[in-house]
């Protein structure tokens, strides 16, 4: 597991770099994967650039300077983890319901079985999600269950074509940034009226946020939110603001 310096979990180690002292490189979840896969006749292999590709899904690890990150430790194969919008990823039955085979016996007929725990008092329950932060009461759920958003985001990238959470080059994330930073001294300078750019710099803060979320949650892509507004909004204040600072001259020239 890999934890973020707030420790949320956000990053999905495929495999590490080297085997020893694993005995298997691949993660638990990409080999529970692999076995499913290798029914629906898909095998693992890697791009020219070194990245795992299953079908035709490649998964592009993250960079020691990817978006956010900045001197990330990326050793390993890392992409990010595209979390199921619901904490409950798949159905389960209780161990009790089991060996008592009172249970529906369909829910695990050709699907990935995960056997585990979501006592609290298996010590295995505090991982915490992006999800636990947008809750007044935090949240947390159990390794089991991050196992279950894993394989379950490998599986639906191949075979339904979920997307994977991508991100700009550096360039391009440049280039985005600055392009907003334009736009935020442009409107300025065509309102010239404070109240008035309040009021518009609002609005397309609102309709950044909006886009990014829809770029996000449709297509995967992860587009730097928070420097693209700040750059907007820093743009646009010194535009609005410069010429209210007039220069006074005191004194007589001889």
């Amino acid at each position: 597991m890999l934890l973020d310096s707030d420790r949320v979990l956000r990053r999905h180690l495929l495999a590490v770099s080297a085997a020893s002292p694993c005995e298997n490189k691949f993660a638990f979840n990409l080999q529970l994967a692999l076995r499913y896969l290798e029914h629906e006749g898909i095998l693992i292999q890697a791009t020219p650039d070194d990245y795992l590709q299953l079908g035709s899904v490649v998964f592009k690890a993250i960079e020691p300077n990817t978006s956010a990150y900045h001197h990330l430790n990326a050793d390993g194969h890392q992409v990010m983890l595209n979390y199921r919008d619901t904490r409950q990823v798949a159905e389960t039955a209780s161990l009790q319901a089991v060996l008592r085979n009172d249970f529906d016996t369909s829910i695990l007929r050709n699907r990935i079985v995960l056997i585990g725990t979501t006592d609290q008092s298996f010590g295995d329950t505090n991982w915490h999600t992006p999800y636990s932060t947008n809750q007044e009461t935090i949240q947390t759920i159990a390794g089991v269950e991050v196992q279950a958003h894993m394989v379950s985001q490998i599986l639906s990238a191949v075979l339904d074509q979920r997307p994977l959470i991508r991100w700009l080059p550096t360039s391009l994330e440049v280039l985005w940034i600055t392009a907003w930073a334009i736009a935020g001294g442009l409107l300025a300078y065509s309102l010239r009226s404070l109240p008035r750019w309040l009021l518009a710099s609002g609005i397309v803060v609102m309709l950044l946020y909006g886009s990014c979320l829809i770029v996000l949650t449709a297509a995967g892509g992860w587009l730097p939110l928070v420097p693209s507004a700040i750059a907007f909004l820093t743009s646009g204040s010194t535009v609005m603001i410069l010429p209210q600072l007039k220069p006074t001259w005191s004194g007589e020239l001889e």
